[in-house]
């Protein structure tokens, strides 16, 4: 019988400045974070004799996050409003299993959104949006050998009716992924969805 063990430790840093005008909508800001998992397992019991029971594995995966990020919102015109988020994010990765190779990754992502509301009448608004995310890896997918990170452009479209007795959301939306990870319906060891990339 063994026992398998997370020993997580969570801490870091946030900041943000924002500057407000009649039309503009300003903010800088940035985190720090970091985490500290040790992963390790026990034996419980066994018919059998082992020198050392206790600790079959004795692994640990670190991960330091950086970011930066501007926001800004501004009217344009009269009913028109523009806005742009950009992100710029660094994460540090190092880890050890019996399941993978010794891993000491660097991931440098751009992450940037645009957008625009139209309000045409009180009771018309549209609006149209571009994103990119880029999410790294995590233990689970390197053990599952998936080591790239992966990609989202996402394009939408929307439209907004409001009125006191009737309210219509629609949003279009295209998202293309790169490198996404998508579930296999397997399960691993430990009961965990499996994924492959």
């Amino acid at each position: 019988m063994r026992r398998r063990w997370l020993d997580n430790d969570f801490f870091g840093a946030t900041f943000a400045l924002n500057y407000n005008s009649q039309k503009t909508d300003f903010q800088i800001g940035g985190a720090a974070n970091r985490y500290l998992g040790k992963h390790y397992g026990e034996v419980i019991r066994t018919q059998f004799y082992i020198p050392n029971p206790n600790r079959y594995y004795d692994n640990f995966g670190n991960k330091d996050d950086v970011n930066v990020y501007s926001k800004v919102s501004h009217e344009v015109v009269d009913k028109l409003n523009v806005f742009a988020d950009l992100q710029y994010r660094m994460v540090f990765y190092q880890a050890n299993s019996f399941r993978f190779d010794d891993v000491n990754d660097t991931f440098r992502f751009f992450n940037p959104k645009v957008g625009l509301n139209y309000q045409l009448n009180a009771t018309n608004m549209f609006y149209g949006y571009f994103g990119i995310a880029n999410k790294e890896p995590r233990r689970d997918d390197y053990e599952n050998g998936s080591t790239k990170p992966e990609r989202l452009n996402d394009f939408e479209l929307g439209w907004k009716y409001n009125t006191k007795k009737v309210k219509v959301n629609t949003n279009a939306f295209y998202m293309n992924y790169t490198d996404q990870l998508v579930l296999t319906g397997a399960l691993n060891d430990v009961g965990a969805p499996s994924f492959y990339q």
